[in-house]
């Protein structure tokens, strides 16, 4: 075989063990991936939402519950206006993901800023216990990024 055909057998050996497109990193050959990010529609009547999500999860039919993120991350909501905030993400076989939930309280605050600087306690029905829970299904395609981007409307919400 001539140094070409050598080169060209060498190329299709590394495109056979990875998806086609690059990614950061890399998805799998035979995985998809499950990004979640969150962003913020303005509320003006106050100055700041402030939550923390202490976990992101995922039920994929294929994987069951997966873990996207854990920790103590402490948001102000209204910050989220210009750009969205990753939550996380998870290679997963393709599929379908169910289910997303997101997990608030731990270490961080809680809490409204009105305009005033008065700061009210916010209370987020089943966060800590089951998550706030936001319904698929999310088509996951083989060796392909679904990027689920979760809004909060802060004039419905609060």
């Amino acid at each position: 075989m001539n140094r070409i055909q050598l080169f060209g057998i060498g190329a299709l050996c590394l495109l056979a063990g990875a998806c086609g497109r690059p990614a950061d990193p890399p998805i799998p050959d035979g995985m998809s991936r499950l990004k979640v990010e969150l962003i913020d529609a303005p509320k003006p009547e106050v100055k700041e939402i402030n939550v923390t999500i202490t976990k992101v999860t995922a039920h994929s039919n294929t994987a069951g519950w997966v873990e996207l993120f854990k920790g103590n991350q402490a948001i102000d909501l209204l910050k989220l206006k210009d750009y969205a905030l990753p939550l996380g993400f998870a290679n997963l076989p393709a599929g379908k993901v169910t289910q997303i939930r997101l997990y608030t309280g731990g270490q961080g605050p809680q809490n409204v800023v009105l305009p005033s600087g008065e700061v009210v306690d916010l209370k987020v029905p089943s966060g800590v216990q089951s998550g706030i829970k936001i319904k698929g299904p999310f088509k996951l395609a083989n060796c392909q990024t679904t990027v689920v981007t979760l809004d909060f409307d802060g004039r419905k919400s609060i």
